[in-house]
C-alpha cells in the first residue's frame, strides 16, 4: 500500500496507453497539477504545481473559486450592488442577502 495524492492515479492509464509521460490537472477540494514521467521503477512526479492545500494556496480549487465568489459578491455589495451572483450565494446559503452568505457559510 501506498499513501499519495490523486494526481499520481494518472500513473495507471499512462502504463495501460504505455506512454512514457502525462500531465494531470486536477481541481476538486484542492488543486494539483503535475507530469509523470516513466522510470525504471514506474511513472513518477517530475514536476508538481499546487497541492498545498487551501491555507497555502491552492488556486483553481473547488474551495478557492467558492471563496472567491463570495468575495466578489461581498465587494459588490459593499458598493450597493446587488448582483445576481450574490442574489444566488444568498440563495444557496439559505438567506436573503450575501451580507449573511460569511457566517453561514463557516457554521455561525
Amino acid at each position: 500500500m501506498k499513501v499519495t495524492n490523486d494526481a499520481l492515479l494518472l500513473s495507471a492509464p499512462l502504463q495501460s496507453a504505455q506512454v512514457h509521460w502525462g500531465v494531470a490537472l486536477i481541481s476538486g477540494t484542492g488543486s494539483i497539477a503535475v507530469r509523470l514521467e516513466h522510470t525504471r521503477g514506474g511513472y513518477c512526479a517530475t514536476q508538481k504545481r499546487g497541492g498545498y492545500g487551501h491555507l497555502f494556496g491552492d488556486p483553481g480549487s473547488g474551495y478557492h473559486l467558492g471563496l472567491e465568489a463570495i468575495r466578489a459578491a461581498a465587494e459588490d455589495a459593499d458598493r450597493g450592488g446587488k448582483s445576481i451572483l450574490g442574489q444566488r450565494l444568498a440563495q444557496v446559503f439559505g438567506t436573503e442577502h450575501i451580507e449573511d452568505v460569511p457566517a453561514k457559510a463557516v457554521g455561525q
